[in-house]
């Protein structure tokens, strides 16, 4: 079955599967934490500040998933309109690498985040040009 994306770019259709396989948290146009709601300014802050709270831990590294995911699949929307489905794909390819062990780290965290694991979480985004805050 192919979805169908109305973006800035124009409209383009993606297969099902390609959507699962990219998102596996919960599809939004707007990933960033005060938009989505995902985190609170509150919990935001705490973890900013240096909390060691391992359920705020776990929270920041489901966030930071879903941030990533959400991001990487705009990235392969824009690709797709504007570049065609070669390139998307290519794009798809590369970003895999990092939503691969972004995933894994999250099951990592839903055991015991602590903080170093949830800071190779947001390093990994960093290096792939993605910030989550």
């Amino acid at each position: 079955m192919t979805i169908w994306f109305d973006t800035i770019w124009g409209r383009v259709g993606v297969p099902e599967e390609v959507v699962r396989k990219v998102v596996s948290t919960v599809l939004c146009p707007n990933p960033y934490w005060s938009y989505s709601r995902f985190l609170t300014r509150e919990e935001v802050s705490s973890y900013l500040e240096g909390s060691e709270d391992p359920g705020l831990l776990a929270k920041v590294a489901k966030y930071v998933l879903f941030y990533a995911e959400n991001m990487a699949f705009n990235g392969y929307l824009m690709h797709l309109a504007l570049k065609g489905r070669e390139e998307a794909d290519q794009y798809l390819e590369w970003m895999m690498g990092l939503l691969k062990r972004l995933r894994e780290l999250a099951i990592q965290a839903e055991a015991g985040a602590t903080r170093e694991l949830v800071w190779e979480m947001i390093s990994l985004c960093l290096k792939y040009g993605l910030d989550p805050f």
